[in-house]
């Protein structure tokens, strides 16, 4: 009796254990099913709050270049100046025409009744001329914009340039050429000439003769193609280095000189609008004035520098008309009033001529007529 007793004793609690496990696994079951229709469910879901501008914020401004942008398009506009609004080239934010600052218009200048005579240049055996001026006897003055790297400041200075009919010369780098093809139409279209600066902003007084030929040319088929004319035949070292090789080099790649400059807005740092005026107004008679395309400060401090040299009695001429080398020209020849005031009474010599103990010792005393062939191109 005492064992049937305990038999009964087992099975109830198994039995017990059995349900309990059978209503935890109902329970769970339950528990799952619930939480799949919350989350199956949208109307149970937590509304959120949209990411982004609301419906009726306007689309963001397309990062596409203008049509026409390729190599060989078109450039739309009257003066080539069209571009997406706002649109971002190269992380830089290209102004429309609409958005560039243009100054207030400046005083006339009295109608001009004769010419300027060009400087004249020639070279010297086998070497280009190195300039850095232009005659000293008549109130002209040749801005130069160089490197040209921000496609924004390009097209604000260009403006500024246009609207206030003011001849200079572009001395773009190649390679930015190359990566913002439509604003170097726009450039052309506008007739402004155009220089070297070289392919790749290389110290060419640190290259081999045979590079420099090749960079100086490469650079004069890839923008000329792009601008859609040949370059003027002046080449500008970068930084300012220069020595007997690379007149040599420039004279072998068809330049008729190397320009240089004897005024500089000094714009290559971060100084003041204020500054760079003071700098960009020392210029005197026949001055070569050096600035750049590379950030906003420029584009601000053009408008005081051109008044300035109005105020004084200067005309703007490009580098072409400047040396009597045929190019284009914006806004016709540069004439001088009656009776031209001379800004420098002693004359400065236009070409300067390195001293023998400059030249590098692997120059020969007198270069080759025809240059070495020069390296293959390298991928760009």
């Amino acid at each position: 009796m005492h064992a049937a007793r305990h038999s009964n004793c087992t099975v109830r609690t198994d039995r017990a254990l059995t349900l309990a496990s059978v209503a935890v696994t109902a329970a769970l079951l339950v528990a799952v099913a619930a939480c799949g229709n919350a989350v199956a469910s949208p109307a149970a879901a937590t509304p959120r709050t949209p990411v982004g501008p609301p419906a009726t914020a306007s689309a963001p401004p397309s990062t596409a270049p203008p049509s026409g942008s390729g190599v060989g398009g078109s450039v739309p506009g009257a003066t080539g100046l069209a571009s997406p609004s706002g649109a971002a080239i190269g992380g830089i934010v290209t102004p429309s025409p609409s958005s560039v600052p243009v100054p207030t218009r400046l005083p006339a200048i009295p109608a001009p009744t004769r010419s300027y005579p060009p400087t004249q240049l020639a070279a010297v055996g086998h070497a280009a001329p190195l300039v850095s001026s232009g005659l000293r006897a008549y109130p002209v003055v040749a801005l130069t914009i160089d490197d040209c790297w921000s496609p924004s400041a390009v097209l604000a200075i260009l403006a500024i340039l246009q609207a206030e009919h003011v001849n200079a010369t572009f001395f773009p780098i190649g390679q930015a050429v190359e990566a913002y093809p439509w604003v170097w139409r726009a450039v052309g279209a506008a007739g402004y000439p155009v220089a070297n600066h070289t392919w790749d902003h290389m110290d060419l007084t640190r290259a081999p003769y045979e590079h420099d030929v090749w960079d100086i040319r490469h650079d004069n088929e890839v923008v000329g193609a792009v601008v859609g004319r040949p370059l003027l035949p002046f080449v500008r070292p970068p930084g300012g280095a220069v020595d007997e090789m690379v007149l040599r080099a420039a004279a072998a790649a068809g330049e008729r000189a190397v320009v240089t400059w004897d005024t500089t807005l000094g714009d290559t740092g971060r100084g003041s609008v204020a500054e760079l005026i003071a700098n960009g107004i020392r210029g005197t008679n026949g001055s070569i004035v050096l600035m750049h395309a590379n950030h906003d400060l420029t584009q601000l401090a053009l408008p005081a520098v051109i008044a300035n040299y109005r105020a004084r009695g200067f005309s703007f001429v490009t580098l072409g008309q400047l040396f009597g080398v045929p190019g284009p020209v914006p806004f016709g020849p540069t004439l001088a009033p009656t009776s031209a005031p001379a800004r420098t009474p002693t004359p400065r010599p236009a070409e300067t001529r390195l001293p023998d103990a400059t030249m590098p010792t692997t120059t020969p005393t007198d270069g080759p007529s025809v240059p070495p062939t020069p390296p293959a191109s390298p991928s760009t």
